[in-house]
């Protein structure tokens, strides 16, 4: 919570990676012992000013995101992103309430 706000943290998590060559998006890629999107996580899963998180993912990914996510207490939603990032976390802002 911020000023009496709650505060919602949107993790675009859709790309493709294409420029990484790998057989998966680089978000799902370890390093460190964790992924990418782990890595990314944590410091809003840790904040004292986050109190919710959405993660966007691409439509064939949403299981894999999910169980990534899932260690995650402030995760809420995996939600399916769109054709562009600006889509993704439209879909990311639709989803927020008052």
């Amino acid at each position: 919570m911020y000023n009496g706000k709650k505060v919602t943290a949107i993790i675009g998590a859709a790309g493709s990676g294409s420029r990484m060559g790998g057989p998966l998006p680089k978000q799902y890629m370890k390093m460190g012992g964790r992924t990418i999107l782990e890595h990314a996580l944590i410091p809003f899963e840790t904040s004292n000013y986050v109190d919710n998180i959405l993660v966007i993912a691409g439509q064939d990914f949403v299981t894999l995101c999910e169980g990534i996510c899932s260690g995650f207490f402030k995760v809420k939603k995996v939600l399916i992103g769109g054709a562009t990032r600006q889509d993704s976390v439209y879909q990311g802002i639709k989803t927020l309430e008052d």
